[in-house]
């Protein structure tokens, strides 16, 4: 017996304008490590050489191919699964969008290898060969897709008056009328159902797009608007410049986390798209191509209930002559030879209605099978990954919470430590244009780090400045919510004593270090 063969694809990437994918074949259904060479698979007398690299327009010609010998409208042997064979030249540059190619000719494959008679074909094996060439793509009229399509099928009639139902005088021995419906109903009800739910995922993920790219647009207008605030060559009281310190580091610190959660956000909505709709909708695509197996068996019913009228009708107009006793011999085994085709071609016809109805069976059983593990993957996938972004989510806000209370409780920089800070790097930056040379553009994803626009903007522009700062030249008032540093004249209280106590300017020694 010959073992079964599992295809996977760990690698995509862009060729010439197309996709290349690195194919592997084994016979575990793991995908091996990467890079390890496997032995040739030999199937039927043909060798399978792994691991191969095959372009998009050669599994085009695959699906093509597949579809063409078993899965044409008017005899459809059993399901092919669905490929997407749409690919945008455009989006070749982006590394999600390889990503969702791969794992759809990733799914295709693994459908393809659970089919004896899929992978045994001639089709197949001269696929997965050495010595394949370049096939030519049936050519057929190709039309302009927007990312959107995918997920919006072209409108069918309603799927109830699609039903194909006989009216038949007499119940068919060997066959269930309840079964046969509810099966047809089963099919109908399971393909709306997954086409309404993977719009209504990817209307999910355009939400979450939609959010994360209203994050970045606010984190962009913060920045902005800090840029343009110091840009415009508005002045600050030297006295106020630690508190306007404070509020440029909240507002990177605000921008950074818009950031991550919109980074986390667009994760997030890539993820349901590409591991849980793509699935679902090819799932729902099988559907309607099992639909299509459905409508075989129910031909052959037809011609069925067809051959039976013939049948009556024959063995009536044969009873009529044989109760005419004038009626020649001849005349009366003439219509006893129809009645007995007539009688032959139900018979004929019956069985081939049983066979696809046990055929139909296996196929939706298959299927179901297929669906049910691929959906729990899927899912159980996707849910890792919705709770990885949300702890990171998470984690996102509670380290900026923590910044942010890190900013409130700590003291704001006298203007005695600005004096020294700004001091030690007059050498470095003496004018401004020598500032402007050595200020980092604004890049939206470096905002997190360097030191702040305000510190930068004001180190040339103070320094000068403070160099004849004197205590009695300019106004020492500060907010009330400051803390007391030694330029102030308000009274303030003994830690020990509790006794209000005046410093004047002259008695506290840090004074003098700024006179």
């Amino acid at each position: 017996m010959t073992p079964p063969v599992y295809l996977s694809v760990p690698k995509a990437a862009p060729l010439s304008g197309t996709l290349s994918y690195r194919i592997v074949i084994s016979h575990e259904p793991t995908p091996p490590r990467d890079g390890q060479q496997l032995t040739p698979v030999r199937i039927v007398g043909s060798f399978l050489v792994s691991p191969i690299y095959r372009t998009h327009e050669q599994i085009h010609w695959l699906y093509a191919r597949l579809m063409a010998q078993f899965g044409a409208p008017d005899r459809p042997q059993f399901v092919v699964p669905y490929f997407n064979d749409v690919l945008s030249h455009d989006s070749l540059d982006k590394s999600h969008y390889i990503e969702r190619k791969r794992l759809q000719v990733e799914r295709f494959l693994r459908r393809l290898s659970l089919r004896q008679g899929l992978v045994t074909s001639k089709s197949m094996l001269y696929f997965l060969s050495e010595n394949m060439t370049t096939c030519d793509i049936i050519t057929k009229p190709r039309r302009r897709f927007s990312s959107f399509s995918l997920f919006r099928p072209a409108a069918r009639n309603s799927p109830m008056t699609s039903m194909r139902q006989y009216q038949l005088l007499e119940p068919l021995e060997g066959i269930e009328h309840e079964h046969f419906y509810e099966q047809q109903q089963y099919l109908i009800a399971l393909a709306s159902q997954l086409e309404n739910a993977s719009s209504s995922l990817f209307k999910v993920s355009q939400s979450c797009e939609g959010l994360g790219q209203c994050l970045a647009k606010l984190g962009d207008i913060t920045l902005q608007t800090l840029h343009s605030r110091y840009r415009l060559g508005k002045t600050v009281d030297p006295v106020t410049l630690p508190y306007y310190k404070h509020y440029d580091k909240q507002l990177h610190a605000w921008a950074a986390c818009l950031d991550r959660m919109s980074r986390g956000l667009f994760h997030q909505a890539t993820t349901q798209v590409t591991t849980v709709a793509d699935a679902w909708f090819e799932d729902g695509k099988a559907c309607e191509m099992l639909r299509g197996v459905m409508w075989l068996r129910n031909d052959y019913l037809a011609k069925y209930a067809e051959a039976l009228k013939n049948c009556d009708r024959a063995l009536s107009v044969w009873e009529v002559k044989q109760q005419h006793k004038g009626t020649s011999s001849a005349d009366s085994q003439e219509s006893q030879q129809i009645a007995r085709e007539a009688s032959t071609t139900m018979t004929k016809y019956k069985q081939a209605f049983l066979a696809t109805q046990d055929t139909f069976d296996q196929e939706l059983e298959h299927q179901d099978t297929i669906r049910a593990q691929a959906t729990a993957k899927d899912l159980r996938q996707l849910a890792q990954s919705q709770l990885a972004t949300e702890r990171m989510k998470l984690s996102t806000l509670v380290s900026t919470l923590h910044r942010f209370q890190r900013s409130w409780n700590t003291a704001p920089i006298t203007t005695s430590d600005c004096r020294s800070s700004l001091d030690s790097t007059n050498s470095s930056y003496t004018n401004l244009s020598e500032y402007q040379c050595h200020t980092p553009g604004f890049e939206r994803l470096g905002r997190d780090s360097g030191s702040t626009l305000i510190e930068e903007y004001h180190r040339t522009e103070w320094s000068s400045a403070l160099k004849s700062f004197h205590v009695g030249g300019v106004p020492v008032s500060a907010p009330p919510s400051r803390p007391f540093s030694p330029l102030d004249k308000r009274e303030r209280a003994n830690s020990l004593t509790g006794v209000r106590e005046h410093c004047p300017k002259g008695s506290d020694p840090l004074t003098a270090m700024l006179r």
